[in-house]
């Protein structure tokens, strides 16, 4: 994942991650993505954008639909996103579109359903036949950010992304795969929406078991977390055992979109973001996290001795991503403190300019940072759907703008921008 530019600090590791939530979370993703084009610095001596300096998207589930359409198109985003998407109802044209009469007889078929027929719609109304070709060729003719999107693998629960890497594993090719697809695949919950599939065609390509992946498997003592990355993985190196892998929504395994930064730290250690990056003197490594979880609470769950309904165990059941999420977000910082001090002393060492000045900032946007409780109660309130009013996509794209600006973190980085090289 080295896509540094020329414009850009070598210094500095800039990333996004968007999580789930539907318009919810596309819409305060589209808000972040606007204040950065609108916060001007200074880089290198000359002007630039703060979004001109992100690197790498990665997305889950609502926050995959602004992720790969930047990466796709750029700037044009800020021109047709919100009537393409945001303030289109989605949800019931996707509906409406499983009663076509072309959809409904394919849909007759056990190796066709609602995922594939969603992965259509998008394609045609958001996508225009893109694949990751052109997502790779916007990164390396216009600069764009590398943008990584994720699904969960439905037979072992854990992230599957969308990455020449990982489809390597299963001797196949992402640059021909429509960004439609991975998008369905991202947004495929349970039971509202089908799979998408994939064949799995390991064994037919001339194919070497990664060397982290063995030393993975030899380091369950050591650590767990390695352990259970190189497990998962080396699970798609047996076509006969795995001939199809069926994926649902990425918020499965990953609502926050951080994942994929977390497994890489873990299976290259403290210092190996410098080697993932390939950078010399890394002294900033900064990932905004857009967080669109919503609180919801069930009060009249704990007033009554009568067994819990249906509605209140799906209620239990869904609080888990959002407790899974605590998780995650404190893993991160941990995560990203150890290797800015490791990276320091390691760079000191080696007698690097400035080495020992490395500072990691996870910079989070959500709701619970909001001062006003009435407005925090209004969004917590807007349902996981892909047909929100108008006013709510505003509102949204208004607050992850502003939550962006006031945080001190990112003031901060603004400030310091100027000196890195």
């Amino acid at each position: 994942m080295a896509y540094a530019r020329d414009w850009a600090p070598e210094s500095l590791v800039f990333g996004l991650s968007f999580s789930g939530g539907g318009t919810r979370a596309a819409a305060l993703a589209y808000g972040v993505l606007e204040e950065l084009a609108r916060t001007p610095v200074v880089v290198k001596g000359k002007h630039q954008r703060m979004l001109d300096l992100v690197e790498t998207i990665s997305a889950v589930s609502g926050g995959s639909y602004p992720a790969a359409y930047y990466g796709l198109y750029g700037d044009r985003i800020f021109k047709d996103f919100e009537s393409h998407f945001l303030k289109r109802d989605v949800q019931s044209e996707i509906a409406s579109s499983f009663f076509s009469p072309a959809n409904l007889f394919n849909m007759s078929s056990p190796y066709y359903g609602r995922s594939d027929v969603t992965a259509e719609y998008l394609d045609q109304t958001l996508f225009d036949g893109h694949t990751f070709a052109d997502l790779d060729r916007a990164i390396r003719q216009s600069g764009r950010p590398f943008v990584l999107i994720n699904a969960t693998d439905m037979a072992r629960t854990s992230r599957f992304e969308f990455t020449q890497d990982q489809f390597d594993l299963l001797c196949s090719d992402l640059g021909s795969y429509k960004v439609s697809r991975a998008v369905a695949a991202s947004s495929a919950v349970p039971v509202i929406f089908s799979p998408i599939t994939l064949s799995n065609y390991s064994g037919r390509c001339t194919q070497a078991t990664p060397e982290w992946i063995t030393d993975g498997l030899r380091a369950r003592h050591d650590s767990v977390r390695r352990y259970a990355i190189a497990s998962d993985v080396s699970s798609y190196l047996d076509a006969d055992k795995r001939k199809y892998i069926h994926l649902l929504d990425g918020g499965l395994s990953d609502n926050l979109g951080l994942r994929a930064l977390l497994d890489r730290l873990t299976l290259a250690g403290p210092t190996g973001l410098a080697d993932i990056y390939q950078r010399k003197n890394l002294r900033r490594l900064v990932r905004i996290v857009v967080n669109a979880q919503a609180r919801h609470e069930y009060p009249q769950l704990d007033q009554y001795a009568e067994v819990p309904t249906l509605s209140a165990i799906a209620f239990a059941v869904g609080n888990t991503t959002d407790r899974y999420n605590v998780e995650t977000l404190a893993y991160a910082r941990t995560s990203l403190e150890e290797s800015a001090k490791a990276l320091a002393a390691r760079q000191a060492a080696a007698g690097e300019p400035d080495g020992d000045d490395v500072q990691a900032m996870l910079i989070e946007i959500s709701f619970d940072d909001l001062d006003s409780e009435e407005e925090r109660a209004y969004f917590n309130a807007l349902p996981t759907s892909f047909n929100l009013p108008p006013e709510a996509v505003d509102r949204l794209r208004e607050a992850g703008a502003r939550l962006l600006r006031n945080s001190p973190d990112y003031q901060k980085l603004v400030r310091e921008l100027p000196a890195l090289r």
